[in-house]
């Protein structure tokens, strides 16, 4: 096969050139199309809301109807905790917790230096405090 090669590859027909005029659609054409496939979908999307809802009331009527051992069965559902008020501290300040709690939530020490940085601060303090005494 390779001694066969002549030094010219065979790419097959050279490639059409067209105009880019004859390249688009009309703009009607398109539009239509369009304006259809929108339908489709739409369509679609309404029946697949309808099995939903349907399927959803036909669990939620499963979920309470006991068999025929007189057993309920267990259903999965999700229950989310309702936002309740903010608590209030003893003067009647919501912010004031809320920053306290924020504040707790805060890291001071993440990295390891921080750590041997607050100890060296702390150590120094403590010296300065037991000189001045």
């Amino acid at each position: 096969a390779l001694s066969e090669f002549n030094g010219s590859l065979d790419l097959g027909p050279a490639p059409v050139k067209v105009a880019p005029e004859q390249s688009r659609l009309p703009v009607q054409h398109t539009e239509a199309r369009d304006r259809e496939l929108k339908a489709q979908v739409n369509a679609f999307m309404a029946e697949f809301d309808r099995e939903k809802q349907a399927r959803k009331e036909e669990e939620e009527a499963r979920a309470n109807m006991p068999d025929d051992d007189g057993f309920i069965t267990v259903t999965r559902h999700t229950k989310r905790a309702r936002k309740e008020s903010a608590p209030l501290d003893s003067d009647g300040n919501e912010a004031a917790v809320l920053e306290k709690k924020k504040k707790s939530k805060e890291l001071h020490n993440f990295y390891h230096f921080q750590q041997h940085e607050r100890k060296r601060e702390h150590l120094v303090q403590l010296r300065e405090k037991f000189e001045k005494d």
